[in-house]
């Protein structure tokens, strides 16, 4: 027969197992969730860019604004960085292609652009140069979808988004472009030690009783 101190070392055990699970399991949830959440902004248009993960990243404290043009990202060196970037009316934005992942160009997509009336930017024809550069002055609020004609089908797109109201996710200043997700595994991370703490006395209570866990 199996001792009453046994049966309440094996129900320790069990308790740490299943709050073990929960700290990570919400942890993931809370991160996950919220990229999962912000993907879907910009009506989807970054949600088969395989490098993006819901961020948009803040350059309206700067001055000169720069997109690589064949980063790394979706098989190759065929990603824009950053994929989707946060501007203020007036601002230059410039191009500046990595002479990686083969011949690449700029296109505003018109058709995915509900407000324009006409194509509103394009670099020309592609290149691979790495000396290549194209800019534009970005004047109107507003969101703005491009993509890279040859790889549009492999992900590469990217969108500029003019005007913090327009904004549609978390943002991170540039050059930090993870903030987001990392405070959402803090958030995440939080809402699990409370969780723990109320299963850890409520298990506590049971295994020693509720007249000693109150002495």
């Amino acid at each position: 027969m199996k001792s009453l101190d046994n049966d309440k070392e094996m129900s320790r055990r069990g308790l740490l197992r299943a709050t073990t699970g929960v700290v990570a399991g919400s942890a993931v949830a809370g991160t996950a969730g919220t990229a999962a959440a912000q993907t879907d902004a910009y009506g989807g248009y970054l949600s088969d860019e395989g490098t993006w993960e819901g961020i948009t990243t803040d350059a309206t404290a700067v001055d000169g604004v720069s997109v690589s043009v064949g980063a790394p990202g979706n098989g190759g060196n065929l990603a824009f960085a950053p994929a989707a970037l946060l501007v203020e009316p007036g601002t230059t934005v410039t191009w500046e292609w990595t002479g990686q992942g083969g011949v690449h160009n700029v296109v505003h997509d018109q058709e995915a652009d509900e407000d324009a009336s006409e194509q509103l930017f394009r670099s020309g024809d592609p290149v691979d140069s790495a000396e290549a550069t194209f800019e534009h002055t970005f004047e109107d609020e507003g969101v703005f979808p491009y993509y890279c004609l040859p790889h549009k089908a492999l992900g590469m797109k990217g969108v500029v988004v003019v005007g913090e109201d327009n904004a549609e996710t978390d943002l991170a200043a540039i050059g930090a472009e993870d903030v987001g997700l990392n405070q959402a595994a803090v958030f995440g991370g939080a809402a699990s030690v409370g969780i723990v703490a109320l299963l850890g006395v409520a298990a506590y209570r049971e295994l020693v009783g509720p007249d000693v866990a109150e002495q």
